[in-house]
């Protein structure tokens, strides 16, 4: 079990309903329309978490957030990239076709970086948006 949150806007409030065809979702704080499996799942565990003495102490939720909507992002990069980026590899020459091996290498390095340079540069987009809201027109 866990916490489902909206895959658009992050919100908890999504609605899930069991059809024959498919397992259908909905945000009612954005209006997102999906499929079940598309929502970002926090794990219980991940919600709340024990301290020494048996009690429990909540946890920052937009970090929990924000962690698994980056994990998301790198699974959906690794799913939809892999092949364009390792064919762009091979076809360039940088290694033959049958060193599985290094291909196997590079394409993880490629994806971790692409995560890593967009996380990256949307923390500076938000920054400039942040920066502009408080500097006077």
């Amino acid at each position: 079990m866990g916490v489902y949150l909206c895959p658009e806007c992050g919100s908890g409030k999504v609605v899930t309903k069991e059809t024959l065809e498919r397992s259908a979702a909905f945000c009612q704080e954005c209006h997102w329309e999906g499929e079940a499996k598309d929502l970002v799942r926090l794990p219980s565990e991940a919600v709340v978490r024990h301290v020494g003495d048996g009690g429990l102490v909540g946890v920052d939720y937009e970090t929990v957030i924000a962690m698994e909507v980056s994990k998301e992002y790198l699974q959906r990069l690794s799913q939809n990239a892999a092949t364009p980026i390792g064919l762009a590899i091979l076809d360039s020459g940088l290694i033959s076709r049958s060193d599985t091996k290094t291909l196997t290498r590079l394409l993880r390095a490629a994806c971790l970086g692409a995560h890593r340079a967009t996380l990256e540069e949307l923390e500076k987009i938000q920054q400039e948006h942040a920066d502009a809201e408080r500097t006077p027109s």
